[in-house]
């Protein structure tokens, strides 16, 4: 029995239904004597018996889950209604941004992971730090990333490098030095970031080659902040921390499913 996400009252209403008739048969059981009882129980353990009995566990315990999604999805439609209209207090002013892609609107969980980033970067700021995120392709080492930008405010540049080839990377450091009048070369945005008194992060999405070193392109200096996602953990051994970037919890999966359909509701 799979119930349409009509409503959260709709789904209780049809749970207590069926909790109410497998109480009033439970009673009825109980009000017999003892002797069709024990004939009651020799049948129970027939294994017909047995799977429809199993069967409409399975039922109770769909319904229940049914019950909960449907709540769920309904405050998170009421959310989303809500949350446009309600002013912004203390906006904290923006990073300088370059070529960064905004993270999804639907982004969910992964609260540890971001955790470990936040406290990594807060600390020892006048040191060189380097974080790598490894894992599959699509385990949403990108998003993370992202959305890692997108909440922190300790960086004053944000400069975001598509490092699936020797010439991405290239290409994205020249619009790094074209941005800030130094030059017009990867060589010439490396020298300018390595000498800028701005707190900066570098980061190097899909570095997922492993015959580009890498190193080669990092700033030669000795403070600054640099992020890696690629599906190559062996990048670990230029980092200073990393964490590997597996599927979602199922439990995260359900929220991003009901934040996704929230949004899709309103638009």
């Amino acid at each position: 029995m799979i119930l349409e996400p009509r409503g959260s009252k709709s789904s209780v209403r049809t749970l207590e239904k069926f909790l109410s008739e497998v109480h009033d048969t439970v009673q009825l059981l109980q009000k017999e004597p003892k002797g069709f009882r024990g004939r009651f129980k020799e049948v129970v353990k027939l294994r017909s018996t047995a799977d429809e009995i199993s069967k409409y566990g399975d039922r109770i315990r769909e319904l229940r889950l049914n019950v909960m999604l449907a709540a769920k999805m309904e405050m998170n439609f009421h959310l989303a209604k809500v949350l446009p209209i309600v002013p912004l207090n203390n906006v904290v002013a923006a990073p300088n941004i370059n070529n960064c892609p905004p993270a999804s609107k639907i982004f969910h969980g992964r609260e540890t992971i971001l955790a470990r980033m936040y406290k990594y970067y807060a600390e020892g700021r006048q040191k060189k730090k380097i974080f790598l995120l490894h894992g599959l392709g699509g385990a949403g080492k990108t998003q993370i990333a992202l959305k890692f930008i997108e909440e922190s405010t300790q960086f004053s540049d944000v400069f975001f490098i598509d490092a699936s080839t020797p010439e991405t990377i290239a290409t994205g450091l020249m619009n790094i030095a074209v941005s800030k009048d130094s030059g017009s070369n990867a060589q010439d945005a490396l020298r300018w970031i390595s000498r800028t008194a701005e707190e900066w992060l570098l980061v190097f999405d899909n570095a997922d080659d492993p015959k580009i070193n890498l190193h080669n392109y990092f700033p030669c200096c000795k403070r600054g902040n640099i992020l890696i996602t690629s599906r190559n953990p062996g990048l670990a051994v230029h980092a200073g921390a990393h964490t590997a970037v597996s599927d979602m919890e199922e439990t995260d999966s359900v929220e991003l499913l009901l934040k996704s359909a929230a949004i899709d509701s309103t638009q």
